[in-house]
This record gives structure tokens, C-alpha cells and sequence, in this order.
């Protein structure tokens, strides 16, 4: 997940403590490729990022947070503090 292409930026979600922001993107959708959404998180006080979701046939993001540190995105719950979610895992 380390090298997941960019993408154009869709939207942020802040979590409701402030310690991190989720950023998505969109990626891909031309003739050989359908789209793609990246999200990464934004770890507040140091500015550090992580990939944490990669999911291939979405162009939409839908991102709620269930509590502090676990965002829903697209019906994948992920930990942002350890966890990450990346299509190619259930091939």
C-alpha cells in the first residue's frame, strides 16, 4: 500500500477527537482501468500519513466515524491507528 498512485482528492474527514483526518481520492476510470478510491490518514500532531484504504470498481467515498480512532469507510471499518484495508487482499 505503500505505492498506491496519488489520485485527485475527493474529500477529508476529521475525527471527533481532532487526533486524525481521513483524506480520499479517486483514481483511474479510463479505458483499460475502472476507478479506484485511496484513502489515507493524516496522524494530526505529526503530519505523518499512512495509506489505509484501497478499494478498486468505487468512484464514491462515504467515510463516518464510529468512535475515536475506527472510521467506517464505504462499509469497511478500519482502525486508524493499525489497520488498513486493501482490495487485493481477497483475491
Amino acid at each position: 500500500m505503500d505505492n498506491l498512485p496519488k489520485g485527485d482528492f475527493l474529500e477529508s474527514s476529521v475525527s471527533p477527537n481532532k487526533n486524525y483526518t481521513v483524506n480520499a481520492y479517486l483514481f483511474g476510470g479510463n479505458a483499460t482501468t475502472d476507478y479506484a478510491i485511496r484513502c489515507e490518514v493524516v496522524y494530526n500532531s505529526s503530519g505523518k500519513t499512512r495509506n489505509i484504504y484501497w478499494n478498486y470498481h468505487e468512484d464514491t467515498v462515504d467515510m463516518k466515524w464510529i468512535d475515536e480512532n475506527t472510521i467506517d469507510i464505504n462499509n469497511h471499518r478500519i482502525n486508524v491507528i493499525d489497520e488498513s484495508y486493501d482490495f487485493r487482499d481477497d483475491l
